[in-house]
């Protein structure tokens, strides 16, 4: 009797080389053996064939059609493996249907079939080394290749019926094919070595069929791309930490010029006109600006909407996108609904980002900010501004989360901490009343407006105007889209107007 590891599956003798110039339409039953080979010339001659055999046709009867189709019907009541002829593509179109219907594999092959079936005859007499060759030339190709994906195609293109994906923690899939639900008595794992802040990741194969010597196969095989897979991600996360560095340099020095856009262009970012930004933040502070965590995170970041991905902020990581209006909201005059569409697209993305750290298996929590939609030359500045200091409001309340910057009201305004931080914050609220021709007025009109508990009769009294005057400047500072009327958000307007009244507009540029 064969010992197990002196007998070959079908699967395995279908990817060996000796196979590769034969078209195979049928291969089914990869995981059965295959125990001998036999070269015929006469169709009786299967009568005698036992099962497991690979029966090669040879010429005349290998051409004939008609021939070949009683091959395969002798065949399939013998139980042989396979029944290989040399019929042309339009030849073999009824042969391949029948073979079909009796799920009996059938090949046909390009060169010469005494030769073929000698070389078949001493892989299934020596199966050992056809294994040996199936590892060295998996091996060979994988040191060939640059990327995880080009590695695990590897795999899934060279052992025949074998499913491979790199997996995560609780399962979750990196790369390669998903091999969720499948009998664990099937399964193979190969854990691999922790990386930075990812750990749990583990090559995972799923066997069509298995036998104990082709489990020890694939085994192998996969032990050796552990190692190239390692390789891999360690490649790119020199290069990703190079791409870092440049990023950072390139948000840092258009942060402090913004009409400075040379390095933006040159990485394809859009950083004016309707923007809004997000940052993310660790919640354990003492990981903020961790290079490491940052190529964990950027290497786990899987969105791809609008190519939002996260680039080196201060502590933290900062990412925008454009936003649009609809065109019957561009040309409307009433403020609020433009209010309306702002706060859907900020919630929005606040609902992207949280399903976003939802998914990521690093082991460490992140909260996020998600800054106002702002449209102008330097949006991207104020946006991220504001989203960073949302950010830090929510890592400071010691809760996880993605929070808008425009929820957080005047708790903002204490999150800055400093005289300039919060002027700048206010500068950023009141921006389009401070710009305006009448800017002081209107900010001083809106003080006193909120001082009044919204009485234009006391505010014009305080103020020494018209109450139709103070009436006015309302209409315009509603027309600029301020919350005026959104009681969540009139403390943190109310303390703005008090930091911009501390001083001209000068004096809040100068402190900044």
């Amino acid at each position: 009797m064969m010992s197990a590891a002196s007998v070959i599956t079908w699967g395995e003798l279908l990817r060996s080389d000796a196979m590769r110039n034969t078209r195979m339409p049928v291969a089914s039953a990869l995981g059965r053996e295959v125990r001998s080979v036999q070269l015929i010339s006469d169709l009786e001659e299967i009568h005698s064939s036992r099962p497991g055999t690979v029966v090669v046709l040879q010429l005349p009867v290998a051409r004939a059609p008609w021939a070949v189709e009683i091959a395969v019907r002798y065949a399939w009541e013998r139980g042989v493996r396979c029944v290989i002829a040399q019929l042309d593509e339009t030849a073999a179109q009824p042969v391949t249907r029948l073979a079909e219907r009796l799920e009996m594999p059938v090949g046909f092959h390009d060169g010469d079939l005494p030769t073929l079936a000698l070389q078949l005859s001493a892989l299934v007499t020596h199966p050992e080394a056809l294994r040996a060759r199936l590892v060295a030339r998996c091996a060979t190709q994988l040191a060939e290749q640059r990327t995880v994906a080009a590695g695990l195609n590897v795999l899934n293109q060279e052992l025949p019926g074998v499913r491979v994906g790199l997996h995560g923690p609780q399962g979750v899939l990196i790369a390669g094919h998903q091999t969720d639900g499948a009998d664990e008595a099937r399964v193979i794992r190969v854990p691999l070595a922790a990386l930075d802040f990812q750990s749990g990741r583990e090559l995972v194969a799923v066997l069509t069929w298995s036998s104990a010597t082709w489990r020890e196969t694939v085994t192998r095989v996969l032990e050796i791309a552990r190692i190239h897979v390692i390789a891999y991600e360690a490649a790119t996360r020199v290069s990703l930490a190079a791409q870092n560095q440049r990023e950072r340099w390139a948000l840092d020095r258009l942060l402090a010029r913004p009409t400075s856009g040379e390095p933006a262009s040159d990485l394809g970012w859009v950083t004016s006109g309707r923007l809004i930004g997000a940052v993310l933040l660790p919640v354990d502070p003492g990981l903020a600006g961790s290079e490491q965590l940052g190529l964990s995170l950027r290497s786990s970041w899987t969105s791809r909407k609008s190519g939002l991905l996260p680039v080196p902020y201060g502590e933290g990581w900062a990412m925008w996108e454009t936003w649009d209006p609809p065109d019957d909201l561009q040309e409307q005059e009433d403020g609020s609904l433009v209010r309306q569409q702002q706060t859907l697209v900020t919630q929005q993305l606040a609902k992207r980002l949280a399903r976003q750290l939802g998914r990521l298996q690093l082991g460490v929590a992140f909260c996020a900010g998600v800054g106002d939609p702002i449209d102008g030359e330097e949006s991207l500045g104020t946006t991220l501004g504001q989203a960073m200091l949302a950010a830090r409001a929510v890592r400071t309340s010691g809760g996880g989360g993605v929070i808008p910057f425009s929820s957080l009201g005047a708790r903002v305004l204490l999150t800055a901490g400093s005289g300039p931080n919060l002027r700048k914050i206010a500068r950023d609220t009141l921006a389009q009343l401070i710009e305006s021709e009448e800017g002081d007025q209107l900010v001083a009109t809106l003080a006193a407006y909120l001082d009044c508990g919204g009485s234009t009769s006391r505010a014009a009294d305080r103020l020494g105007v018209h109450r139709n005057t103070v009436t006015a400047r309302m209409e315009r500072i509603r027309r600029t889209n301020l919350p005026v009327d959104d009681p969540d958000r009139l403390l943190g307007l109310h303390v703005a107007c008090y930091l911009a009244e501390l001083g001209s507009v000068s004096d809040v540029d100068q402190a900044l």
